[in-house]
């Protein structure tokens, strides 16, 4: 039973750090971003580097208005 508690809390916030790409940005969807992220979290993508949660919320903000879409097909929780 707790192995697959854990791997339901580790698929929810797997599939929470997608969520904020797919809706619009509000304060509130920003927060729950930042609340899943450790304070020395670092982030490198296409569009550069990002080291602590102070600079995200305006790095998301480079995304507003863009039609993203994630299909994950599978995980493997380990």
């Amino acid at each position: 039973m707790n192995n697959s508690k854990n791997t339901h809390l580790a698929l929810t916030q797997y599939y929470r750090w997608y969520q904020v790409y797919e809706i619009p940005f509000t304060k509130s969807t920003i927060e729950n971003q930042l609340d899943i992220l450790s304070d020395q979290v670092e982030i490198s993508s296409q569009a550069g580097t990002t080291k602590g949660k102070d600079t995200l919320a305006d790095r998301l903000q480079l995304f507003e208005g863009w039609k993203n879409a994630h299909h994950v097909k599978s995980t493997k929780i380990s």
